[in-house]
């Protein structure tokens, strides 16, 4: 029994928008998250650490900084056993990164997937599934992702349904509400989240005017036509 009187207890916390991908690795203790009260880490909000071939492993070990570290992993599941096997201290899961994905086919920010190439990215989604994966995470906002058109997203999205998984999006309207392809954003989610039963979390939508700001909540009622 513990005593906890004149203290607050609260569950373990949940931070499911996880940049600690590469800290862990050189501190798997995590401590300045888990005084915090963080023991579970989300990881693969648009990119994630595997699927990865040599051509990109070589590109993240290029643009390390101050953390250094070995790549010893390939896929996804192999980078969170890794974790596993420093001994990290807290709980951790991820989605696919289709950013990720996009990059191990393609190798770059080419707009358009041939029938080909789209399957070899649905077989590279269906493994990381199999594995463990939450779901399909895309940050829209942000190159290579808002290269990929939305037939291209919903088709991951297809087979992460399989497996029950989860959209992540990180998206905003900019401009006119339109993307590159000219279609509106919040359109493109609800078409997302209708190729699948689950569900779909999303940052709040943004409008970009100039250099400010400012908050849209009309992506909510897109979101609800998506179930």
């Amino acid at each position: 029994m513990i005593d906890a009187k004149g203290m607050a207890v609260a569950p373990g916390f949940i931070n499911m928008l996880s940049w600690s991908t590469e800290s862990l690795i050189v501190d798997p203790r995590s401590l300045g998250e888990l005084k915090q009260g963080v023991t579970t880490q989300i990881f693969g909000e648009g990119w994630s650490m595997g699927p990865l071939n040599d051509k990109m492993k070589k590109a993240m070990k290029d643009d390390q900084g101050d953390l250094k570290y070995d790549i010893e992993w390939t896929t996804l599941s192999d980078y969170l056993n890794y974790l596993e096997k420093r001994g990290v201290s807290q709980n951790v899961a991820s989605y696919v990164g289709a950013t990720t994905i996009r990059m191990h086919v393609l190798g770059g920010p080419t707009c358009g997937s041939t029938p080909a190439q789209l399957q070899q990215m649905r077989d590279l989604v269906e493994a990381e599934m199999r594995a463990g994966g939450l779901g399909i995470g895309s940050s829209l906002i942000y190159a290579p992702a808002f290269y990929a058109k939305t037939e291209e997203l919903i088709e991951l999205c297809k087979v992460a349904a399989k497996y029950k998984g989860e959209i992540h999006l990180a998206y905003a309207e900019r401009g006119k509400s339109v993307d590159r392809s000219g279609r509106g954003t919040h359109s493109n989610l609800a078409r997302s989240g209708r190729s699948q039963p689950r569900s779909i979390t999303s940052r709040p939508a943004e409008r970009t005017i100039g250099r400010r700001w400012t908050r849209s909540s009309r992506w909510s009622k897109r979101r609800g036509k998506a179930g």
